[in-house]
């Protein structure tokens, strides 16, 4: 089996350096977003709408490979997403869709905090990415420290235990339950422009960034949306690419410590981070030296579990 990693970067680069030319020309900024529509009360009201009922139980976590390729060999060739090991989980619920831009006004509005891309070290592509059109229903891309703020904060808006999801609740949803699923799609298959946004789909939206509107494309077997693409999902652990070969069975939790955070899915799909089962890592904070984000492929989703349990 074949996948191939697509490659977006003199496109988005042209459009950056054009735009970028012309705010130094202009003292090109984006405007502060008005206030947000929504209420606290609203967006808690969504969020507990939204939250997908997951049944615990027990599976083979990591690359299956061996045993379901028609080759017999593990599907990306990487050393850290094996061993395969069995992992048991507890009930829990997660987001059907990753946070959006305009969920995140809601939140930094209530709480005094900058708005998503704003400041006064804004990029050529946070310009653009503030002023789509669309840009309130696409996902937002922050560090992971606040991703998992925003988790807990709106778990106390609607008094549930939440915040980001363990690695090992991510690929078990994203496997709908744990099945051999190789992609997070509807039929776990990877079909551009079907189940997941084609590089021509993602240009016509937004060009400049790529981020594609939540929800546009079918959900996996659970309910969820943009597994395998449209943006990585932050998950609570830290990484450790030997993790696998002594993680406890029951609820892993990730190494007590680190320097890089799991991230799983996949920006553009379908390459081999796109996989239910690959791994990736990065540092939790990923700003400038002057506080901007300069990622913003890095999202979010958050679960909720019974009070007591991480």
């Amino acid at each position: 089996m074949t996948f191939t990693r697509h490659s977006y970067t003199r496109t988005t680069s042209a459009i950056t350096g054009v735009l970028a030319l012309a705010c130094g020309l202009a003292a090109c900024q984006a405007k502060a977003p008005e206030a947000p529509k929504a209420s606290v009360a609203d967006l808690a009201n969504k969020t507990r709408s939204q939250l997908v009922a997951i049944k615990g139980g027990s599976f083979k976590m990591g690359d299956f490979g061996d045993t379901h390729s028609e080759e017999k060999l593990p599907y990306t060739g990487e050393l850290d997403d094996g061993p395969v090991h069995e992992v048991k989980l507890d009930d829990f619920s997660m987001s059907k869709y990753k946070v959006t831009v305009g969920d995140y006004d809601v939140y930094t509005a209530a709480n005094g905090l900058p708005s998503a891309y704003m400041g006064p070290n804004q990029r050529a592509t946070d310009i653009m990415a503030r002023e789509h059109p669309k840009i309130a229903m696409m996902p937002v891309g922050v560090d992971w420290q606040d991703a998992k703020n925003y988790c807990q904060w709106i778990g106390k808006q609607i008094g549930l235990n939440m915040d980001l999801p363990t690695e090992a609740e991510w690929e078990y949803a994203a496997r709908a339950r744990g099945k051999e699923m190789i992609f997070a799609t509807n039929n776990g298959e990877d079909q551009p422009g079907v189940n997941f946004a084609s590089f021509a789909q993602m240009q016509a939206t937004n060009a400049a960034t790529r981020d594609m509107p939540v929800g546009m494309y079918p959900p996996t077997p659970l309910g969820l949306y943009d597994m395998a693409s449209n943006g990585y999902d932050w998950t609570n652990d830290w990484y450790d690419k030997d993790y696998y070969s002594k993680s406890p069975v029951d609820n892993p939790q990730g190494p007590p410590t680190g320097t890089r955070k799991v991230i799983r899915g996949s920006h553009n799909g379908p390459d081999h981070a796109a996989m239910t089962f690959a791994r990736n890592s990065r540092e939790p904070a990923l700003r400038d030296s002057k506080g901007a984000v300069t990622n913003r492929s890095y999202g979010f989703r958050c679960v909720a579990r019974p009070v007591g349990k991480r």
